[in-house]
């Protein structure tokens, strides 16, 4: 744990939480782990309570959404999952990756502004690029939510074998980003927005619209059965996004959605 940069350690990272519940009392830093979500699953299972935090310098086995791979730079990315009972009906639990998404925009934009932008449903894009992605994964009544972050880590080191087009802050900033900083913002944007979608669902969606740009947008919807243009309406009282797809309206619970270049 020594080897872990200053700012990266669990009493610097606790210094600049605002939480009340997740990370408290305390954030668990590991060196290395296959996946974190694997593992606060696995402490779920032996009683782990809401707001447990696990974050990770390196791992190895990480993956996103539709099991598709997630590289990191061992070091220069930020890696974490926080572990939520939440007090609603289990049909809802999907709704919390746009909860995540929002949140970790927040905390993104205050380093890049405008420039980033949230893709349906789970990714925090810079450009047409991924930045962030998250992999919610719900077992009972806890949901596990995993975000990767790509911090600062330079193209050149960014493996070949990743299904995405990445991104870094470092990569739009030119500047090194201190990861616990940046995680401690995420956790506290989390718990904000987890708290308001509790209570006004619809509030949380919206803020998403506007932060995606999506409604109004010509977006490609990428499914099993090949590829559809539509037009992008919004997202419903369920999180579900609602499009136009030749004057027909449809909701799109899965797939992923791409906007169409202007």
């Amino acid at each position: 744990m020594n080897a872990l940069p200053a700012d990266f350690r669990p009493e610097a990272i606790q210094s600049k939480l605002a939480t009340r519940r997740l990370g408290q009392p305390a954030v668990t830093v590991v060196a290395t782990t296959g996946s974190t979500n694997g593992d606060l699953l696995a402490e779920a299972r032996r009683g782990a309570q809401h707001g447990r935090v696990l974050v990770t310098d390196h791992q190895t086995a990480g993956r996103g959404r539709l099991d598709r791979g997630w590289d990191s730079e061992s070091g220069a990315d930020l890696l974490f999952s926080v572990l939520l009972k939440p007090p609603t009906p289990r049909e809802r639990f999907p709704e919390i990756s746009l909860v995540a998404g929002v949140a970790a925009h927040a905390a993104i934009a205050r380093q890049v502004g405008e420039k980033a932008t949230l893709k349906w449903p789970n990714d925090v894009l810079i450009g047409r690029d991924k930045v962030c992605g998250i992999l919610c994964q719900q077992e009972g009544d806890t949901v596990v939510v995993g975000l990767g972050v790509n911090v600062n880590s330079q193209a050149r080191a960014r493996s070949a074998r990743s299904d995405y087009e990445a991104v870094s802050l470092r990569d739009v900033t030119g500047s090194i980003v201190p990861r616990g900083v940046l995680l401690a913002e995420i956790l506290n944007f989390l718990e904000n927005e987890y708290d308001r979608w509790l209570v006004d669902p619809p509030a949380v969606f919206r803020d998403w619209e506007q932060r995606a740009g999506l409604p109004g947008r010509r977006v490609k919807l990428q499914e099993p059965g090949g590829e559809v243009e539509a037009e992008a309406l919004g997202i419903d009282e369920c999180g579900r996004l609602l499009v136009s797809v030749a004057g027909r309206r449809r909701l799109v619970v899965s797939g992923d959605v791409f906007l169409v270049e202007d």
